[in-house]
């Protein structure tokens, strides 16, 4: 049987291995935690609440489906 959600290091490098591939995984931040998040069917646009690393910069969400 498959897995229905994967775990957090197939996640994780899902995620990195093609950032490295395109020179833009020094720009990511992983250290940011997602407090809540919630979807405005309205605006068709998730608003979320998170917690950073306080790293200066612009915070944006990646939604991953497969």
């Amino acid at each position: 049987m498959q897995d229905e959600i994967a775990d957090g290091a197939s996640i994780l490098s899902y995620v990195r291995d093609p950032a490295v591939e395109c020179a833009v995984a020094e720009r990511i931040d992983y250290g940011i935690k997602v407090l809540h998040a919630s979807w405005g069917s309205a605006a068709a646009l998730w608003t979320e609440i998170a917690r950073t690393t306080g790293r200066p910069g612009t915070m944006c969400s990646i939604a991953v489906t497969g």
